[in-house]
């Protein structure tokens, strides 16, 4: 047979085309095909739990598409030449069940090849491990008749299991059926290039009728391949079915507060979800469009996310946690399974205590303290005789000194706590602090004590509050700015006695800066942004704020706002704020940003007449609004903004910044036109009538039978004809009136006296009584009309011998017709009202 090359290539952007007798390849870039996206991840805690995922791998189609440039070639499979083209699909440690393939193709007629319908035969063979495909486990067909691309799918009447590598085989299984593969690029040296595409074919030497790879065909064959060796793959895609189980273990549970826990998820089939040709987020990482793998993800149950199968986590609070582990596996469909732990973490024992002073005399009794919870007591420095078990102090065998007690519980959930416990012969309840003032918002002072003073109960005057009345420390947030003395007092204890002495501390009120506003300028910064800072505290304030890139200092401001006028881009910040006594950081932010003014522009309107239709009105960029008087949309209306100049202002807005553009159109005024009333009716055979009556003069007359300003009845025929007087100004605009001529076939009317119908009194002022009083005709209509056809009384009927008044005192004098019509004929009658 004859058998022509045609292959196509994008080379330095321009298409070139090689052809040759003898050989029939086709390899070309194919026209655009339309295929599914593949389907959004669901959001965690959302997917039912999926225990079996059924998953199209469309691995070679992902590749062009994600990784490549979306351009794909076309290869013909021969089943004259016992041709087949196979795409190997890797597997380990897992098996799955393929239910069907599915492939992008279409049916090849070219000339005398190809028929007009060809069954194609996908089969799922073993491979070795060169990827060649050895024995056939199973296969399915599809009849092709169409020549255009698009998705077919074979169905497997018996799901084919596999445990290891395998191939996806496409032949032809009809007589002199040709199929047209799609593939991925058939360019060379692509980045997602891999050696598994094989093909066989007894038309080509390379092969012989046994499968080879396609760099092995493409070697060397300048002929048919000129960019070079190729690793095209077609389009084939394995539906497949596999079970999902995930399980969670979380160690210890229940825990305690501080404790780490160790979570630990286990997924199956590992061997599939760990493979990148059926886990998206695997194909993601591996070809590095991913920073990391999203395969697996623990919801902690507190708003916290962890994206890993094992991990240690130690919750903040105490709790029962519902933690859920959940595998997102799947290519194309997205499978989710969910595996669910409850963990408990218990809060630590209160470990609390309390001796009945910080200083005891050398000749007390002995001390127990007052504990939360049981536990153990220890001392240091040596030197203190203390039970461990109870904590109970043995005063008289203990030295002079201070210690350090430590109590640790025994519960579930130990914790410790410690206390500063003074022996002393004489007690000194001296003490100061380091700074006479302090700011809020500052780390909490705690008293400093000479070598042989310690702590008692301390007190102070109202407003102060401390961390522990045991130890002195001053809580600064929950304190009232102000001078206070504090009191350290150490009762007398048994031979020894009491001291109570004092210290004199302010506490100053920090000041503050938030910082806000900011938002969107436009243009060169000449018209700038306002950013506020609200200052608090006592003043003067001192303040250094930054827009990001440049400080700026503000020295002895003395309101409690202050503007910057911000001119630059930036995000300003206040990074200090001092008054007489303290310094602070300020908070909050605001940016500033300076968007270009759109250059706008509104096409001209040409002079338009009152009377014309809307004009359409343009603008750049297109999108933007118009306005002005007459302007509705995109449209201005004359006849709505009337005669005059006016304005048509464009504007358009980008990222908060508008321009805008304006035009001035003129509409011109239209004549004032009228018509006089104009002789009516008229016979058919009448004369013609010259046309008069139009003001202003100079017009023209048009209408049926009008010529040169002549009616001709003749011309016109009989009924109401609408005669129109057009007058065109000056300015160009015109306008018009119309009169209605009656035109009758007076050759057909009867006259009024065969029809026995008299009108009367005629002229009239305030009636006019119709009679058919003698008249036999069954039925009579009757209407009135004025000279320029106006119907003023529409029609009525009556019958023979009666009469009809009709009123018409409301009625404009002038002249009037009365039109008759019964089976007789019809007529009409002149009526004159005075």
């Amino acid at each position: 047979m004859k058998k022509t090359l045609l292959l196509f290539t994008f080379f330095a952007g321009t298409i070139a085309a090689w052809g040759q007798q003898n050989s029939r390849l086709q390899l070309a870039p194919a026209e655009p095909v339309a295929l599914p996206s593949r389907p959004a991840t669901p959001a965690l805690g959302t997917a039912p739990k999926a225990f079996t995922c059924t998953d199209t791998i469309r691995y070679t189609y992902a590749k062009e598409t994600i990784l490549g440039t979306n351009l794909f070639s076309t290869f013909t499979i021969w089943r004259a030449d016992n041709e087949s083209i196979s795409q190997t699909f890797l597997l380990s440690g897992a098996s799955l069940s393929i239910k069907g393939v599915e492939l992008l193709g279409s049916n090849f007629i070219s000339g005398a090849s190809g028929t007009a319908s060809i069954t194609v035969r996908a089969s799922i063979y073993n491979v070795d491990a060169n990827n060649t495909p050895t024995t056939s486990l199973g296969s399915g067909t599809v009849n092709i008749t169409s020549t255009a691309a698009a998705f077919y799918h074979v169905n497997f009447a018996t799901p084919i299991t596999v445990t290891a590598n395998y191939a996806v085989v496409i032949d032809v299984t009809s007589t002199g059926g040709i199929y047209r593969s799609y593939l991925t690029n058939g360019l060379p040296n692509q980045s997602y290039d891999e050696p598994l595409a094989r093909f066989k074919s007894s038309y080509y030497p390379k092969s012989l009728g046994a499968f080879v790879d396609i760099a092995t065909l493409t070697t060397g064959d300048a002929t048919n391949f000129p960019q070079g060796p190729h690793h095209f793959e077609p389009i084939i895609a394995p539906i497949v079915t596999y079970n999902m189980t995930s399980t969670a273990t979380a160690t210890p549970d229940p825990s305690c507060i501080g404790t780490a826990v160790a979570f630990t998820g286990t997924s199956n089939p590992a061997g599939i979800l760990s493979n990148r040709m059926y886990n998206y987020q695997i194909f993601r990482t591996h070809f590095g469009t991913a920073a990391a793998d999203s395969t697996y993800a623990w919801d902690m149950d507190n708003n916290t996310i962890v994206w890993s199968a094992s991990h240690n986590y130690t919750y903040p609070a105490a709790g029962t946690y519902a933690t859920e582990y959940y595998t997102l596996g799947g290519f194309w469909r997205s499978c989710v399974d969910v595996a669910t732990k409850s963990v408990t973490i218990n809060p630590l024992d209160n470990a609390s205590f309390n001796y009945s002073s910080n200083t005891l005399c050398s000749s007390s009794p002995n001390e127990t303290p007052v504990a939360s919870a049981a536990g153990t007591y220890a001392a240091t420095p040596a030197g203190l005789s203390i039970n461990p078990a109870t904590g109970e102090l043995d005063i008289e065998g203990s030295q002079v000194g201070t210690y350090t007690i430590t109590h640790t519980t025994t519960g579930n959930c130990p914790n410790t706590s410690t206390q500063t416990l003074t022996i002393t012969t004489v007690p000194d309840a001296s003490f100061s602090y380091a700074a006479a003032s302090y700011c809020t918002g500052t780390a909490n002072p705690a008293p400093v004590f000479g070598p042989d003073a310690s702590a008692g109960v301390f007190s102070s005057t109202t407003g102060l509050n401390f961390v522990d009345a045991n130890t002195g420390v001053i809580n600064l947030a929950t304190s009232t700015p102000g001078t206070y003395t504090v009191t350290n007092t150490i009762t007398a204890a048994g031979a020894c006695p009491g001291d109570v002495q004092t210290a004199t501390v302010t506490i100053n009120q920090a000041p503050a800066a938030v910082i806000s506003g900011g938002g969107i300028g436009c243009g060169d910064g000449s018209t700038p942004v306002q950013v506020s800072v609200l200052l608090a505290g006592d003043g003067p304030w001192d303040f250094t704020y930054t827009d990001g890139t440049t400080p700026t200092t503000v020295t002895g401001h003395a309101t409690s706002t202050y503007t910057i006028n911000a001119t630059e881009n930036g995000t300003y910040t206040v990074t200090s704020v001092s008054n007489a006594n303290c310094t602070a950081t300020g908070t909050g932010s605001a940016t500033v940003t300076f968007n270009p003014t759109p250059v706008v522009t509104i096409s001209p309107v040409a002079a338009l007449c009152e009377t014309a239709a809307a004009a359409v009105l343009t603008g750049t960029p297109a999108g933007g609004t118009f306005s002005g008087t007459g302007v509705s949309g995109t449209s201005f209306n004359p006849s709505v903004a009337g005669d005059g100049s006016h304005t048509i202002t464009y504007t358009y807005t980008a990222n908060g910044c508008s321009g805008t553009a304006t035009t001035s159109v003129t509409v011109n005024e239209s004549p004032d036109v009228t018509l006089a009333a104009l002789t009516s009716p008229l016979c058919l055979d009448a004369g013609a009538l010259t046309l008069t009556g139009g003001l202003p003069a100079g017009g023209t007359y048009s209408g049926a039978g009008v010529t040169g300003g002549v009616f001709t009845p003749s011309v016109a025929g009989a009924g109401n004809k609408v005669i129109t007087y057009t007058y065109q100004g000056t300015n160009g605009c015109s306008g018009s009136a119309t009169q209605t001529i009656v035109v009758n076939n007076c050759a057909s009317i009867t006259e009024l006296t065969d029809l026995n119908i008299t009108v009367a009194p005629n002229p009239a002022e305030n009636v006019v009584v119709i009679s058919t009083i003698g008249s036999d005709n069954a039925n009579i209509s009757y209407s009135m009309i004025t000279q320029d056809g106006k119907i003023v009384l529409a029609p009525q009927q009556m019958t023979a011998g009666a009469q009809a008044t009709i009123d018409v005192t409301s009625m404009a004098r002038g002249i009037y017709f009365i039109r008759f019509a019964s089976e007789k004929g019809t007529a009409v009658r002149k009526v004159v009202l005075r």
